[in-house]
């Protein structure tokens, strides 16, 4: 049962991120943390499932991609998920939740009139790596940031969604190599892996087949909503399991 829960999960939100780019990660990832997985099952387990709908949604954006926000997101990433995997089994949900949606609510005030990022883009999308090494570790969904610090002003909407899923796709591999060094069991439970591999292909493949419908002002309006709502979400369950724990 919970098998094929997570499953229509994993089809659901991978629809979304195939349609907007980016959020529905979070959303698997809180999925995975409320049926009670611990972090060093659930971040591998959501890693995967992410790097085959980010993967399948880069190819079809291949000719898009940022060359150089990619080539920076890799290089920062790596070496800090190697050295930040064995964290991913300390690090308390509640307070993750909280950090990660501070940073997504910071990341979205105006900055001089544009419609992205203020910092130069290499430092931008070092951050991004930075990002997706450390936090990524023990959080998992680190695609709403990344989104947010890659988004530059003159990007047209194929580009934006076709550097985050590169980037996204990028990210998870190297969370499994991670995490593969550090001894995790990556397969711990095929057929959940397997099934909700293939539901979010499925998924991926439906959202992005609508997402293609999208103007470029109605795409933008919904990327930033769809920041707001689920970092305020993160905030709110955040700040209550802390004050319940105590």
């Amino acid at each position: 049962m919970l098998t094929a829960l997570l499953c229509l999960v994993a089809f659901v939100t991978a629809a979304i991120s195939g349609a907007l780019g980016l959020g529905g990660g979070t959303l698997l990832i809180a999925a995975l943390f409320a049926a009670g997985l611990p972090p060093a099952e659930a971040v591998p387990l959501f890693a995967m499932v992410q790097l085959a709908a980010n993967g399948s949604r880069s190819l079809r954006y291949l000719g898009s991609v940022d060359a150089r926000a990619l080539l920076w997101f890799s290089a920062v990433s790596l070496p800090l998920a190697i050295l930040c995997a064995p964290l991913a089994a300390h690090m308390p949900g509640a307070a993750a939740s909280v950090v990660l949606g501070t940073i997504i609510l910071w990341s979205l005030i105006p900055r001089s009139g544009d419609r992205g990022i203020a910092w130069p883009a290499p430092a931008a999308y070092a951050s991004a790596g930075a990002l997706n090494g450390t936090i990524g570790m023990v959080i998992g969904a680190t695609g709403l940031i990344v989104g947010r610090l890659l988004l530059q002003p003159d990007w047209p909407r194929p580009r934006i969604v076709g550097t985050v899923a590169a980037t996204q796709t990028i990210g998870h591999l190297v969370k499994l190599l991670a995490f593969g060094l550090t001894g995790a069991m990556l397969f711990d439970a095929p057929l959940r892996t397997v099934g909700m591999v293939l539901a979010a292909i499925a998924g991926t493949q439906l959202g992005t087949h609508y997402g293609d419908r999208l103007s470029d002002q109605h795409f933008r309006s919904a990327f930033r909503w769809t920041l707001v709502v689920l970092a305020a979400h993160l905030l709110i369950s955040g700040i209550i399991d802390l004050w319940t724990s105590y």
